[in-house]
């Protein structure tokens, strides 16, 4: 017997809300979330679980049925101190070996023992489909059933559905997913549907032309099969043993039917949905996982479906994709960027890089921005648009904000020991950073541990993370009151930038390289010559973003835009050319060359 051994752990703070988790514990409950209470990502719960280890005050490991995999672990909750001086707890949990699952008794004396009941552990009350640990139970038998056949998994996700609860009040909101949970059941006849998350429903059905052409209603489907061009699908490979095509034309054939059950399944539910939906100009996606590989876990196939639908999220164009291609590329190169997060961290293969800023007038180098790239140990570096937004959705990008501004410290203090006159360099700030109410102590508390004054590491916020300014209003506050400068970045990119820069206590705005683009069209360099304006009257220093060309630097100069950043003048550099900038900065007589990075 194969062994599903495997130790994860995942932290909790006093109020039971996750601030951190490693991969095991990721890999067996894709749920998990920075900032989301454990009860509520694990079992959708609204209170601590009955047995719940930390509520029940158990000391030392002890022996539970998990109701997500119907199998034994061991779980031990280990007290931990909080940044902010309470105390939490670190869930350290082992799982058996496959196959030392709980028994139905089992499971029926688990659920007496923690004041429940089985049909707690099945139904999902509001929706009536299966829960999600009575889903992957089920799912499982049902693959079970016919080991040889095709599966896919189709998992739906409606767009912004906080928004529509905020707009249209919580009991509209579960009356759209008790509609939602019933549809699916109905659609799903002959498969397996349940709700995973809040919004998020699953169906699993087995792949069968008959089955496939009835539920997608793929008319030109059906009088293919009528004509006897199709014939039964051989489950081992999807083709068709009565096909007088030769192999490549009837694989093409099968493939091609495939996607139409798709399109056709999903654009009818779309039109049925639209139409009878309590709530109106819903948008619901959708994210396909076919060919599923049966050796993974229940939790894993539907990770799938989710990474799918993921990758469209916010596209108006389409409604569903498939776990395939690009798609399934991106996924495991997500997957193995966390994987590698501690070891690149513990061997210091995440670096600096500096992008150099000048003065628009006198062309004297003022302070840089701070970048981070990842260097291989083969030495190639790994773009930052690839591992960033990797980071930035599993939480680990708080982790390496907090390491790039170290890293600056550092920097900043080994200069002033050698007596070189330092420059302020910006760090950035990523949106899940920003929700930490301590941050700003924290940082400052760094910062003096290196005997750095805060306002030669200004601190820069992206307008795109600024959707809410109420709800940063304290944390920006913090910052300032700590002597940190803040820049407002990407200024023009995102939505919510003149309430910012109304209620938020900003010194510099970055204006965003998408506007400094425009220079030269008579509507482009308006909005330039206002943005300036709109600065300048409420006191702000103004940087100009991806600047590349002469025409475009000698603009903003006229029009009082203060400082340049961009390629005109320098590529970001290694910290070791930066310091050579540093060493010997004077009035250049012409822009400054460095080599690429």
């Amino acid at each position: 017997m194969t062994k599903r051994k495997s130790s994860g752990t995942y932290v909790i703070d006093a109020g039971y809300n996750i601030v951190n988790f490693n991969q095991t514990a990721k890999e067996l409950y894709p749920s998990l979330a920075i900032g989301v209470k454990c009860y509520e990502a694990l079992m959708q719960g609204n209170a601590p679980c009955a047995t719940c280890p930390v509520a029940k005050g158990v000391m030392g490991p002890k022996r539970y049925v998990d109701p997500i995999h119907h199998s034994w672990e061991t779980v031990d909750a280990v007290e931990m101190p909080m940044p902010d001086g309470t105390v939490g707890h670190a869930l350290v949990f082992s799982t058996g070996v496959e196959g030392e699952r709980a028994s139905a008794s089992e499971m029926s004396e688990s659920a007496k023992m923690s004041g429940t009941s089985t049909l707690i552990f099945e139904e999902d009350a509001l929706t009536g489909v299966y829960t999600k640990q009575a889903f992957f139970h089920h799912a499982r038998a049902y693959m079970d059933e016919v080991p040889t056949a095709q599966y896919v998994i189709v998992l739906s996700d409606i767009e912004n559905f906080k928004m529509l609860n905020a707009a249209f009040g919580e009991e509209k909101g579960d009356e759209l997913l008790h509609y939602l949970g019933q549809y699916y059941k109905e659609k799903s006849k002959g498969g397996i549907c349940g709700r995973l998350t809040g919004d998020e429903f699953v169906v699993i059905m087995r792949v069968e032309p008959e089955h496939l052409c009835h539920e997608a209603e793929v008319l030109a489907a059906e009088k293919e099969m009528s004509a006897g061009r199709i014939g039964s699908w051989n489950q081992d490979n999807g083709t068709s043993p009565r096909e007088t095509k030769n192999t490549d034309e009837a694989s093409k054939h099968t493939a091609t039917v495939t996607e139409d059950w798709k399109k056709h399944w999903i654009d009818a539910m779309t039109k049925e949905i639209e139409a009878n939906s309590p709530i109106e100009n819903v948008i619901v996606r959708y994210g396909i996982y076919d060919h599923i590989d049966t050796s993974l876990t229940m939790a894993q196939i539907c990770d799938r479906a989710i990474v799918a639908v993921k990758s469209i999220k916010h596209n108006y164009q389409k409604f569903y994709a498939t776990y395939d291609g690009p798609v399934s590329q991106r996924h495991y190169r997500s997957q193995l960027y966390e994987s590698k997060f501690r070891d690149a961290m513990n061997k210091h293969e995440f670096i600096l890089q500096y992008q150099p800023q000048y003065d628009a007038n006198t062309r004297v180098m003022t302070g840089a921005e701070a970048l981070v790239r990842w260097r291989r140990p083969d030495g190639g570096l790994i773009p930052p648009g690839d591992f960033l937004p990797v980071f930035e959705e599993d939480g680990l990008i708080e982790q390496l904000d907090a390491y790039v501004f170290i890293m600056v410290l550092a920097e900043q203090k080994k200069l002033i020991e050698q007596g070189v006159e330092v420059l302020p360099i910006s760090v950035n700030l990523s949106r899940n950073s920003m929700y930490r109410s301590d941050l700003a102590d924290r940082y400052a508390s760094m910062a003096k541990q290196y005997g750095i004054a805060p306002e030669l590491v200004p601190v820069e916020i992206t307008e795109t993370a600024m959707v809410n300014s109420i709800s940063l209003k304290p944390l920006a506050e913090a910052f300032h009151r700590a002597g940190f400068a803040l820049f407002m970045d990407d200024f023009g990119s995102g939505r919510s930038s003149l309430s910012s820069l109304n209620v938020l206590p900003f010194s510099f705005i970055k204006i965003d390289k998408s506007l400094v683009d425009f220079i030269g069209n008579p509507q482009g360099n308006k909005v330039i010559e206002t943005t300036i304006d709109l600065a300048k009257d409420l006191g702000l220093t103004i940087v100009a973003e991806g600047v590349e060309n002469e025409a475009q630097l000698e603009f903003l100069r006229q029009k009082g835009c203060d400082i340049i950043q961009g390629y005109y003048f320098s590529r970001p550099v290694p910290v070791e050319d930066f310091e050579e900038l540093l060493k010997k900065r004077s009035v250049p007589e012409q822009r400054v060359k460095l080599k690429e990075a």
